[in-house]
């Protein structure tokens, strides 16, 4: 248990006609890789996005706390995906965290199947928490839905 709250269910929040916007998402993590959402991408399509994200970790003595955002985009092209982050993980592309004792970092994916693209994270932290708590906004370009996982 990480100690954290979760939030009221996620809401989603239309903005400009071309932009999908899903805040206050939740979900608790362990130190292996997990998925965090998934978007059908039909043969033709392109989506970008962003992800903000906050991340909290404590053993009940020390405790850490994570910001940061990654943008990512992805193309079906014939049912064949190109996608950065790849399927191979990678790190964000910003963030600052503050910790009283330790690190704490993320690494990301995307895996695919079908038309479904999945993005994932692999939280890594020096303590022995016993799990982490996540809460993040996602914004698509161009609207599309965001699936549970």
């Amino acid at each position: 248990d990480s100690g954290i709250e979760p939030r009221a269910k996620s809401q989603q929040n239309e903005q400009p006609p071309n932009i999908f916007v899903d805040n206050n998402r939740t979900k608790a993590l362990t130190d292996t890789l997990t998925p965090l959402f998934s978007l059908n991408i039909n043969s033709g399509e392109m989506v970008s996005g962003k992800v903000t994200y906050a991340i909290r970790a404590s053993d009940g003595t020390n405790h850490q706390s994570l910001i940061g955002h990654l943008l990512f985009s992805i193309v079906n092209k014939g049912g064949v995906f190109t996608t950065s982050p790849s399927s191979e993980t990678m790190s964000p592309d910003e963030e600052v965290y503050a910790v009283s004792s330790g690190t704490l970092s993320t690494m990301w994916s995307i895996t695919t199947s079908g038309s479904v693209a999945t993005l994932n994270i692999t939280p890594s932290g020096s303590l022995t928490e016993t799990g982490y708590g996540i809460e993040y906004n996602v914004e698509i370009f161009p609207k599309i839905a965001i699936g549970e996982i």
